[in-house]
Order: C-alpha cells, then sequence, then structure tokens
C-alpha cells in the first residue's frame, strides 16, 4: 500500500498548519508564560511545570508550522524553565530578567509571523547559552531544602483541593436534600479534613475532624447538620487563611523516644517468636524453661492437631450463629408479649371496674338460703359470688403475665450480653489458633536470597531480590507448597528474563537487575506476586511459536487474539521462546508445573508483561477457613455474600443517573471522576429457573472488578459482619469467582463471590452475536495531540493520503477512545507530552490492552534525544520519530507499518 501527496497539497497543509498555530494555540500559550512573568514579579512561585509545557508546545508548533527560529528560542525558554523547576539556578535575579527578555522576544517574534520566519535576537541566544551551561545541578536533599516545597505542596493542596472540597459541600446545602444525604457529605468532608490534617501536621485540621464526626450523628435534624456545615466551613477558612499569610514554619522536631519499658512490659513482637517455624509441624514436644526447667514454656503442637481445633472453634462459631438467631427469636417473642400486654391493659381496668361496681352494690339474699351472712348487714359484710371469684382469677392470671414478660426480658438481656461475651472469646480463640499455625512471609522469602545469589554467579549476572510484606502472616503449610513453583519462576527470571550487566547499561537501566517478591492477604484470598524488571515477554515470539507447536491455527491473526490467551500459551508443557535452553531453565520450561501446583492448591495464577520492562506473575490462594467481614444481600430474592474489602461505595439506587452507550448491552454511571459499568448483580451469575418474579432495585454496589470498578444492583442489604467462610473441596470443580460459602444460624448456606474474578462473567454478559468480517480497503490511523496546530496538520495529511483519521486532543482522551472500540484502528500516533495522560503512559495502556496490545504505534514528538527514544522503544512503540517530520518521512514510516500488519 503506498501513500503519496501533490505537492501543491502539501503546501496548503503547512500554511493552514502555520495559520491554525499562530492564530489558535500560540496566542494562549504566550498568555501562560506571561502570567507566570507576572507571578515571578510579585514574588510569588510560578506552576513551573505549566510553563514548561507552554514552552515544549510553541516549540513544537513552530517546528510543524515551519518556523525554526522561533522553535529554536522556545527551545531555549524551554530548558531555562526546568532549571527554574530543578533549582538549579543560584542566580535567580538574573535568570529572571533573561527569562522576561527571552518571553518578550518570543511574543515579537509571534506578532512579526505574518511577515515570515524571523530569527531571534543573536545577543539573546548567547546569553541563554552562556546562562544554561553554567547551571549547578541540585544540592542533596535535606529537610531543610524540601521545606519550601512542602510549604508550597501544603498551601495550594489547602487552596485547591480543600476549598474543592467546601464548596462541594456549600452547593449541597444549596440543594433539597434526601435524609442523611447531608450526614453522608459532611462525613466525607470529615475524612478529607483528617487525610490532610495528618499529611500537613494541621491539628486544628485534625480537631475539625474530630468535632464533625462527634456531631454527625442520625439522631441530629437536618437543620442542625446545616447549621453544623456552615459554621465548620466557616472556621475551617478562617483557620487557613491564618496558615497561609504566615510565614512558613520549620519542620517539627521530632519527639524524644518514650523511655524504654522494663522487659516484663515489653510486647511480644514476631522476632521474639521461636525461631524454629518447622517445629509446628513436628508431633507435640514440651520446651522447657532455662531457669525453670520443670515449667514448660513453649508447646509444638502438629498442623493436624491445629486443623482439627480451629475446624472445631469454625463449628462453635456457626453453632452461635444458630444460638443468635434463637436470641433474636426470643426477643421478638418477648416484644410480642409485651404488646399483647399493653393490649390487655384496657381490658384489665375495665374488669377492675366491673369488680369495685360489684362489690359495693347491694346484694340480695335469695329465698329458702340459710347461709350466715344473713345475720349480718351488707355494710358489716362483703358478699361475693362466683362472678367475683372469675374476676380477680383473672386479673391475678394478667397480673402474673406481666411478671413473666418481665422476666423473659431479663432473660433476653442476659443472654444478648452472653452471647457477645462468648462471640468476642470465640473470636480472640480462632485468632489464636489461626496465629499459632501462620508465619510471617520474610521469613520464607529470606531463604531464596542464597538461591539467588548462586543464579548470579552461574549466570554471570547481577541481581537482587526486594521483598515487601514480610510480617504478612500466612499458613506455613501454603508457604511450603509454594517453594516449588517459585523456584522454578526465579530460575526463570534470571536465566532469561533478566538482561545481562552490559545490555542494561546500554538501555539506560540500573546494572543491578530487581525481582520482587511480595505478600499480601485480599479479603478471603493470599496474594503471591514475583516480578522482574527484565526484558519481558515478546508476545510476537510466542505467537510464532504456538502456531510452531499447533497450539494455534495459523489462519487466526495475532490481532484477533486477546493479550492474556497469547500470554496463556507459556503455560502449555515444554513451552519456550528462548533459542538457548540451558539447564536452569528455558522461559516457559516449567510453568506448566507452576500452574498445576497453583491449581491443586485451589489457586489462580495470573501473568502481566510489558516490553522492556518486566514481567509479573500473580499467584492467588484462598483461605482454607477464615473469618471474614462480609456483606449480606439479597438479588432477585437469591441471598449472596461479597467480602466487605471488594465494596468500595453503596448508593441508593434513587441517586444513580445511568447512561447508555452505542454499541454497550448495559447502563454506565459516573463514580468518583469515572464511567463504570451499570448492571444487575443476578445477570452475571449463571442461575437458571428463577422462578420468582424480580423486585425493583434499591441499592447499587461498587465493587473493585477484574480491571476497573463495577457497579452492581441488589434487591436489599440484609446485613454486614464477620461470618466463617467455608471453602469447597475438590470434589466438584468451582468457578474461580466463588470462594465458598458461609453458614447461617438459619442452616442455609450463602456463596461467597469475588468481584476480581468476574472477567469471563463481563464479558459473557457484554457478548454480542458475531456480524461478518468486513474486509476495509480504508486505514483509520487514531492521532492523539495536544498542539491544535500539530493535530489537524497530521489530520489533512492522512486524510490526503486515503487514512481516515481519529482525532484526539490527549492521551487520556484517546485511550478512552480505544477502549470504546473492538475494531476499525489500524495505527496510533501520539505525541509524547500531552495533559492527562502523555504518550509513555498511552503506549503502556495500548501495550497491556487485552485487545490493542499489538496495534502499530508511532511517537511523533520534538523529544529527539536518546533517553525519549530508548524508553519508547522499551515500552514497544513501532517507530519514533521526530518533530518536525516531513510527511513524505511520515507515510513512508506508516506505509510499512500498515503493510507488516
Amino acid at each position: 500500500m503506498s501513500f503519496t501527496i501533490d505537492p501543491t497539497v502539501l503546501e496548503s497543509i503547512t500554511q493552514d498548519a502555520r495559520r491554525c498555530f499562530l492564530e489558535e494555540d500560540a496566542p494562549g500559550y504566550l498568555q501562560t508564560l506571561e502570567e507566570g512573568l507576572r507571578h515571578l514579579a510579585a514574588t510569588q512561585e510560578p506552576d513551573y511545570q505549566a510553563l514548561m509545557r507552554a514552552a515544549h508546545s510553541i516549540k513544537g508548533g513552530a517546528g510543524i508550522a515551519q518556523m525554526p527560529g522561533l522553535s529554536q528560542l522556545a527551545h531555549h525558554l524551554e530548558d531555562l524553565l526546568e532549571g527554574f523547576n530543578q533549582q538549579k539556578v543560584t542566580d535567580l535575579e538574573l535568570g529572571q530578567i533573561i527569562l522576561k527578555r527571552g518571553i518578550e522576544e518570543l511574543a515579537f517574534l509571534l506578532s512579526q509571523a505574518s511577515e515570515g520566519d524571523g530569527q531571534a535576537d543573536p545577543d539573546l541566544l548567547v546569553a541563554l547559552d552562556q546562562f544554561l551551561h553554567h547551571l549547578t545541578p541540585p544540592a542533596e536533599a535535606s529537610p531543610e531544602a524540601t521545606l519550601p516545597a512542602r510549604t508550597h505542596l501544603m498551601h495550594k493542596t489547602l487552596e485547591q483541593d480543600l476549598e474543592n472540597c467546601l464548596t462541594h459541600v456549600e452547593d449541597y446545602l444549596k440543594k433539597k436534600l434526601k435524609p442523611g444525604q447531608l450526614a453522608r457529605e459532611l462525613e466525607t468532608l470529615a475524612e478529607s479534613c483528617n487525610l490532610l490534617g495528618e499529611m500537613f501536621d494541621l491539628p486544628w485540621l485534625l480537631e475539625t475532624a474530630t468535632t464533625l464526626t462527634t456531631q454527625t450523628t442520625p439522631a441530629q435534624s437536618d437543620e442542625a447538620l446545616k447549621n453544623l456545615a456552615i459554621a465548620t466551613i466557616a472556621q475551617i477558612r478562617q483557620h487557613r487563611s491564618a496558615v497561609l499569610t504566615s510565614p512558613a514554619a520549620p519542620p517539627p522536631a521530632p519527639s524524644s523516644p518514650s523511655p524504654p519499658r522494663k522487659a516484663a512490659e515489653r510486647p511480644r513482637t514476631l522476632r521474639q517468636l521461636p525461631p524454629d517455624e518447622a517445629a509446628l509441624a513436628a508431633p507435640q514436644k514440651a520446651v522447657v524453661s532455662d531457669t525453670n526447667p520443670s515449667i514448660p514454656t513453649h508447646l509444638r503442637v502438629s498442623l493436624a492437631f491445629l486443623d482439627e481445633m480451629g475446624n472445631v472453634v469454625g463449628e462453635l462459631i456457626t453453632g452461635h450463629e444458630r444460638l443468635s438467631l434463637q436470641q433474636q427469636q426470643l426477643k421478638q417473642a418477648g416484644q410480642n408479649l409485651r404488646r399483647l400486654v399493653e393490649q390487655v391493659k384496657p381490658i384489665r381496668d375495665q374488669v377492675q371496674a366491673i369488680y369495685d361496681q360489684m362489690s359495693n352494690a347491694p346484694q340480695h339474699r335469695e329465698q329458702g338460703t340459710g347461709d350466715l351472712a344473713a345475720e349480718f348487714d351488707t355494710l358489716e359484710m362483703d358478699r361475693y359470688t362466683a362472678l367475683h371469684t372469675s374476676l380477680q382469677t383473672f386479673e391475678e392470671l394478667i397480673t402474673q403475665i406481666q411478671e413473666t414478660r418481665v422476666d423473659i426480658d431479663l432473660v433476653g438481656r442476659e443472654l444478648t450480653q452472653e452471647l457477645t461475651q462468648t462471640r468476642s472469646d470465640l473470636d480472640q480463640l480462632y485468632q489464636h489458633i489461626t496465629r499459632s499455625r501462620l508465619v510471617p512471609f520474610g521469613t520464607f522469602a529470606q531463604r531464596f536470597i542464597p538461591q539467588l545469589n548462586r543464579l548470579n554467579q552461574r549466570c554471570r549476572k547481577t541481581s537482587e531480590l526486594h521483598i515487601q510484606g514480610e510480617q504478612v502472616l500466612i499458613d506455613r503449610v501454603l508457604l511450603e507448597q509454594l517453594q516449588t513453583p517459585l523456584t522454578h519462576l526465579l530460575n526463570n527470571a534470571v536465566d532469561h528474563g533478566i538482561e545481562s550487566w552490559e545490555d542494561r547499561i546500554a538501555l539506560e537501566k540500573p546494572p543491578t537487575a530487581a525481582i520482587g517478591l511480595e505478600a499480601r492477604v485480599e479479603g478471603s484470598e493470599v496474594v503471591i506476586t514475583f516480578w522482574d524488571d527484565g526484558r519481558g515477554l515478546d508476545l510476537k515470539k510466542i505467537y510464532r511459536k504456538a502456531i510452531d507447536r499447533g497450539l494455534c491455527p495459523a489462519s487466526i491473526p495475532m490481532h484477533q487474539l486477546k493479550r492474556e490467551d497469547i500470554l496463556g500459551f507459556i503455560f502449555q508443557s515444554g513451552f519456550s521462546t528462548s533459542q538457548k535452553v540451558s539447564d536452569i531453565s528455558g522461559r516457559g520450561v516449567g510453568l506448566d508445573i507452576v500452574r498445576t501446583q497453583v491449581q491443586q492448591l485451589r489457586g489462580n495464577l495470573e501473568v502481566d508483561t510489558l516490553p522492556g520492562q518486566g514481567t509479573t506473575f500473580t499467584i492467588r490462594l484462598p483461605l482454607s477457613l477464615s473469618l471474614l467481614p462480609l456483606v449480606l444481600c439479597q438479588a432477585h430474592q437469591q441471598m449472596l455474600a461479597l467480602p466487605t474489602d471488594n465494596v468500595l461505595d453503596m448508593i441508593p439506587y434513587g441517586d444513580l443517573h445511568p447512561l447508555s452507550k452505542e454499541g454497550a448491552t448495559w447502563q454506565w454511571i459516573e463514580w468518583r471522576g469515572e464511567t463504570i459499568p451499570l448492571l444487575p448483580l443476578m445477570s452475571l451469575l449463571p442461575y437458571a429457573n428463577l422462578n420468582a418474579p424480580p423486585l425493583p432495585p434499591r441499592v447499587a454496589l461498587v465493587l473493585s472488578g477484574p480491571d476497573t470498578p463495577i457497579a452492581v444492583t441488589l434487591d436489599s442489604i440484609l446485613d454486614e459482619r464477620q461470618f466463617i467462610l467455608h471453602s469447597f473441596d475438590d470434589t466438584l470443580p468451582t468457578p474461580p469467582y466463588i470462594a465458598g460459602c458461609t453458614l447461617l444460624g438459619t442452616g442455609e448456606a450463602v456463596p461467597v463471590l469475588l468481584p476480581r474474578y468476574f472477567k469471563p462473567l463481563l464479558q459473557k454478559a457484554q457478548a454480542v452475536p458475531p456480524t461478518p468480517a468486513i474486509v476495509r480497503s480504508v486505514r483509520t490511523a487514531l492521532v492523539a495531540e495536544d498542539s491544535t496546530a500539530a493535530r489537524r496538520s497530521l489530520e489533512q495529511i492522512l486524510l490526503q493520503a486515503g487514512f481516515t483519521v481519529i482525532a484526539c486532543r490527549d492521551g487520556q482522551e484517546a485511550l478512552d477512545e480505544i477502549t470504546q472500540r473492538r475494531e476499525g484502528i489500524d495505527l496510533i500516533i501520539s505525541d509524547v507530552e500531552m495533559p492527562r495522560l502523555n504518550g509513555f503512559e498511552l503506549l503502556q495502556k495500548v501495550r497491556c490492552h487485552s485487545f490493542w496490545y499489538g496495534l502499530p504505534v508511532v511517537m511523533l514528538t520534538s523529544r529527539t534525544g536518546d533517553r525519549h527514544r530508548q524508553k519508547a522503544m522499551s515500552l514497544g512503540a513501532s517507530a519514533y520519530l521526530g518533530k518536525p517530520i516531513t510527511p513524505a518521512e511520515l507515510l513512508s514510516v506508516l506505509e510499512t507499518l500498515v503493510t507488516k500488519e
């Protein structure tokens, strides 16, 4: 495919780019520079990043507009501003004079641009060259030197971020709020105040956060909360004004260390635990004290015994759930009895009145009776009938029922207290049993250091192990079973993943390679991450090797395969892309063993890579039995549970404002500045035969999804507290998004879902019927360029060459565009320096994208140094071109890339 443009058309494009630059771009950039000068004149520190970006944009735009004189002057000014920003300028007065003169000359050249490309004042260029040559490198940072920067950051944060929070609350005060909405906003403000107060050590902001937290209660009326909000906002602004106008204070001196406590008072730490953790797996054996051999201080217990104890405690906690349910039933019965007694009280009063009336009424003796009471007058002796006796008995029964109700309430309160204490004791016992079989991850990870040293000597490489999460406690059984998989990963990383010392120097990488081993606990999972900063995995080599091995049909082009599918080939038995297979590894040999062993532990293994940056393996293993905070919810009248750690936000359904996107099968909402999908939770899950009619959703949960947050709608939230999670065995296969189940007091088993494994469910929910492939004769190029002139010039060149063009103003807009598309883009042309998302970040996102990972990306920038070029190529750039570039050169490169595809 050949791309040619008529010379007259090229000249027209150049003139249009020049006009666009001079009329649309340059005035805004020049205004930014002049405002920076005014800040300097007022002894205020300007935003050097914005000034550097403006000078850089003028340099690039002038290059495209074929104005080399203006581009050269802007390049010098950019270097001078960078010197100011990095605090390399020692003679500030002279530097400001030269900067002012340079911006004035820049404005003059722009004003004269209609008459042609003028040349900058040679004397000014010489002065700039000499001044830049004598810039001093920044001294090593010290607390005193970093104080102005910290103060500037604090002032900027208080002026902008804190003010945004206050304005947001004020906007809510003007609206008609729903019950509880203002309380949530004040809680958010309190969290922001607490965060900023801790960050910059501002006691008044911490006190404000405490006051807001304590006074924002559900019992407060909306009017009281409004008054509290108004008073708090005024107080914050008053304190902030005092801070911003006061001179910078020196950093607070470190507090004097507290006197050491006695040995008997010093708490036991992990370092003080018995060093021989392997003893946990040995048979029971007592370890006696050195000072008193008759008193044992430690006892070794087998892991099987600890497992049995843990299971028993888990059953006790489940039994406690049943007792708690019965206690709730007892409480409900007491409340029903109390209500019935209250209803009987009026009847009792009526009975008492009837009884009194009958007692005072005269009684007539029947004829023929000969009782002794007839000898007395009615005033001298009361007479009672059978009705009197029945009424009195009825009244006594009511009194006894009231007393019994009081006794039931008392027993219920005592039972509640006992159950609370019992649950606390069970939780503590469970933690002790669990902790007794856990070891610090650092103890396990340290054993890989000698192995790494031997591999370095054998492979003649230099690398070091970085361990993170050393104090994370992990089940020793899991760690022992991970020994072999991690050994395989370490061998592969050193032998074939890490470059040689000479290659790393040539790539401007640190001579000593880094290998990382990290552990953390996420909800119901243990996460072990192994990474290196080597050359990464070559997706094209993996694809070609998969075809050679018959794992992938040659008829399927690489760009039609998902990125994760290509990476999945490396876990096939004997798979390796390395031409040199050593006795240590083969960059793939042994990975099938790694995956098999992880799967035997009911775990999951993921791999990610970035060309020139390294490879990361993530192992996720479920906890065998754990006490976890869960959110119990109901969807389509089915009870489900989600780990609390995976719930990012809870939003009433009525507060949502769903959006629809063309071609999307679900709705979207705006959440904290990003657009996330919104769909019913039950639409993801493969439930069948749901006969119950769906209820209208009442709440939405924002969950931490596989890649980005997702929002799911539910019928209701039932409870949120700690439950015992029971993992499933291997009897039946279970999908990875089900962590296990928890048992309620009713005996019902509720599945526990893991949102991070929802990716296959989301893809299935988003799937649309396949359409026949359309052979496109017209190629599509996406252009990411923040300069209007440069963007328009590229657009016209590509249109004349027969391309369809998608123009984007920055990297973030380009990323949003490719995220929403599944086809129709053939290449990307991107600038490097752009707002929101720069070119390097865009390139990295593309290479990590599941669908667009193989898309050709051309970097077109005025940053022509080797450092920027090598950075781009190491991230996987297809080509790196410098501005200004001739249309013929650009089209020649694009022709080569498109022909390859």
